[in-house]
């Protein structure tokens, strides 16, 4: 049995409330740090160690384009165009690094002389807490975004297999609960 897990569309004032948190202007690099991990999740369906291995190197500015990894000892690269707030928000991350090598998502300790990125579990605190000050229930996994893109794209009428390309591994199940909650799933009978 699989366990269970939040399917959801976003109710739309929460909605509202995210997207204009998301696209006003940053004021320091903590907090467009901030904004663009919970963009890469509301906007572009990363799961939260995608956000780990992302580098600077990963950013082509030229195309606006992010490149990465869709399972983590995979060599293959996949790429996404990136939303004009997000591709604003790694453009002012990035102008101050000098090593390509350097983390994307990193943390910002003044005592700490390596630029670490942050751990999985740090990642889903600041979303935690930013979905919180946003007017979210306290249990919000950074999932739900992850999930809130793929209804919206299988509401869009995309296939199973156009949806494991964009957002990384979908299960049958998982995709035919999108299909449920986008609205658009026809029950065939027993197989």
């Amino acid at each position: 049995m699989p366990r269970e897990i939040i399917f959801r569309l976003m109710p739309a004032n929460l909605k509202r409330k995210l997207e204009n948190y998301l696209n006003k202007p940053s004021t320091s690099r903590l907090e467009a740090r901030n904004k663009l991990i919970v963009s890469l999740f509301y906007y572009c369906g990363f799961r939260t160690w995608m956000l780990t291995d992302l580098k600077k190197k990963n950013y082509d500015p030229k195309n606006k384009m992010l490149y990465f990894r869709l399972r983590t000892n995979s060599l293959k690269e996949n790429s996404i165009l990136l939303d004009e707030s997000v591709f604003k928000l790694i453009d002012f991350l990035t102008r101050s690094f000098s090593n390509p090598e350097w983390p994307l998502i990193m943390s910002f300790k003044i005592d700490s002389p390596i630029n670490k990125p942050l751990s999985p579990r740090q990642i889903q605190r600041v979303t935690k807490n930013i979905l919180l000050s946003l007017g979210f229930k306290k249990n919000i996994p950074p999932r739900m975004l992850r999930h809130n893109v793929g209804i919206n794209l299988t509401k869009e009428k995309l296939r199973h297999k156009s949806l494991n390309k964009l957002i990384g591994r979908v299960s049958p199940w998982v995709f035919t609960e999108y299909k449920k909650r986008a609205g658009n799933f026809k029950k065939v009978g027993k197989i």
